[in-house]
Parts: C-alpha cells; structure tokens; sequence
C-alpha cells in the first residue's frame, strides 16, 4: 500500500512539472506592462485624445462585450477621417531599468479588427534616453504585418533582439494608423525579456 501511494506521488509530481514546463511562449517570463489583460479597464494605459490629435473624432474606450480572453479589451473606433495625417493610440511607459543589457524583449498584442480601411492597425515599442526627442530604438509592425479589414483576435509579435541596455524609458503603443476607418480592439498585452 506504502509503495503505491509513493508511486501515485511521484507521478503527480512529475506530471505537475511536466505541466508547469510547458507554458505559452508569450506569457512566460515577467509581464513589464501593467493591466496587459485590460480586466481593469483603462487603468494604467493612456491614449492621446487631445484636441490636437483628435481631428478625425476617434473613440476610445473599453468593451466589456469583446474580448481575445477574459472579459474586456480595449477599443479605438473611426467613422470618418477628415485629417489624413491624424492619428490614435493607446500608450504605457515605464522605467527601463527592468531591462539588462543582452535581453531579448518581446512585445505579444491580441488584435482583433472590424472593418478597418485604410493604413491599418500597428504596434510599437521603443527606448528614449530622458531630455532626447529621437528614440534609441524603436520597433513596429507598421509596413511588415498589415492588420486591416475584419478578423478575428490575431496575435501580433514583436522581438527587440537584442536589448542594448541604453535606454530610461520604454514606451508601448497600440495605434489605429493614419486614414484609417473602423474598429480595433487590444487585449492580452504583453512585453517580456529572456
């Protein structure tokens, strides 16, 4: 009896370790962006529906309706562009001492488009030295990965390989593109090093 039960122990602490091995690529290591699921709302993600940029009457907000997992996500909506060169995004910042020099930072968005004509949808990140305009690095699915007319939630990568360690700050962007119409939705944000 002793044996057996030592034998059942065994297998579920092998297969326990097994299980814990094999996790999602996208969600292993530490997440460096708050709120990434969006199941708090808005919370910690900013966008930039300023007069100055909000010529065109963007929508921004959260569905509780849609969503790639969990129960929200975020939206970003245009009916009509009246400016051309106008713009929308969802932005979080944060201290780049998380990072090491050599690392290799990956950016993973769910993505999910209705209707979107014109440029598209993109996601970026960048490095900024404090006092600089000019980023040290920047990356984006704009011009390589078009996300434009119907689809459902699409997973959207993005790799900074590597890291320099050269940077203060590190900025995420979620952009509904220049002359473009329709609705985009963000969910399941994530930013990890290896």
């Amino acid at each position: 009896m002793k044996n057996t039960f030592t034998k059942s122990l065994f297998f579920l602490m092998l297969l326990f370790f097994i299980i814990s091995c094999c996790k999602d690529e996208e969600t292993s290591g530490n997440n460096f962006l708050s709120n990434g699921d969006i199941e708090n709302g808005q919370q910690d993600w900013q966008s930039n529906i300023t007069d100055v940029f909000n010529e065109n009457e963007y929508k921004f907000g959260v569905s509780n309706d849609i969503a790639c997992s969990g129960k929200s996500s975020l939206f970003i909506t245009c009916d009509e562009v009246t400016k051309n060169e106008s713009f929308a995004n969802y932005f979080q910042s944060f201290p780049a001492t998380a990072f090491k020099s050599g690392e290799n930072l990956t950016l993973t968005v769910k993505v999910k488009g209705e209707n979107l004509v014109g440029e598209g949808v993109s996601v970026a990140f960048r490095g900024n030295k404090t006092g600089k305009n000019e980023p040290i690095f920047f990356k984006t699915t704009q011009g390589f990965n078009s996300l434009k007319g119907t689809f459902d939630c699409r997973e959207v990568k993005l790799t900074l390989n590597p890291y320099l360690g050269d940077s203060d700050i590190i900025y995420v962007f979620l952009i509904l593109l220049p002359n473009t119409t329709g609705k985009v939705y963000f969910d399941d944000i994530f930013l990890t090093n290896k």
